[in-house]
């Protein structure tokens, strides 16, 4: 879990992390090596979900492997498919084009989006923001289960899912701490 204030440098981390933005000075370290593909490493669900409006829910699972232009269109159904599953999203919605979706079934399609190339670890941004609270219980079950395979970072200002959470790092003014575990800390040097 990151938190920190609004202008902390939260969305700066999590591009640096992501391989997003490459504009900033010192190492970012994967296993103690220095990692210089930090895109392969993750999976990113924004908090605005980037759908892409033209494509159905299912295209828009599928994407990041059809973009690619290696995989076999059986293969892909069956992916989008198992995808879709785990996430527990209804097989009727992959039809469906996102202005057709709640907020909570968007949120799900751009999870099912991120996971499909098996990453190790996932971001997530703001994640339950602006759902309902039986929704976002809902997402959180399924994130829940996805900590037990792969690493996991959440980005939030949402006090249940903070208290909910047994790792916090706190950003503020660039540096990056553990109230847990004080003697960890990170600084962080924009260029």
């Amino acid at each position: 879990m990151l938190i920190g204030s609004s202008g902390a440098g939260k969305t700066t981390l999590s591009r640096i992390m992501t391989g997003l933005d490459s504009d900033y000075s010192g190492k970012v370290l994967w296993n103690g090596t220095e990692c210089n593909e930090l895109s392969s490493l993750w999976g990113v669900q924004f908090q605005s979900s980037a759908l892409f409006h033209d494509c159905t829910v299912f295209e828009n699972i599928i994407f990041p492997l059809k973009y690619l232009k290696i995989y076999s269109d059986e293969f892909l159904k069956d992916m989008g498919m198992y995808f879709a599953y785990q996430i527990g999203l209804n097989p009727e919605l992959l039809h469906r084009y996102p202005h057709q979706l709640s907020g909570g079934q968007k949120r799900l399609v751009a999870l099912a989006r991120a996971l499909i190339k098996n990453p190790p670890m996932l971001l997530l941004d703001e994640p339950t923001a602006g759902l309902d609270p039986a929704t976002a219980e809902r997402y959180d079950n399924v994130v829940s289960n996805l900590t037990k395979q792969i690493a996991v970072v959440v980005i939030t200002h949402d006090l249940e899912r903070i208290e909910k959470s047994n790792n916090i790092a706190y950003l503020s003014k660039g540096e990056l701490t553990y109230p847990m575990k004080s003697e960890i800390h990170v600084k962080l040097w924009a260029k």
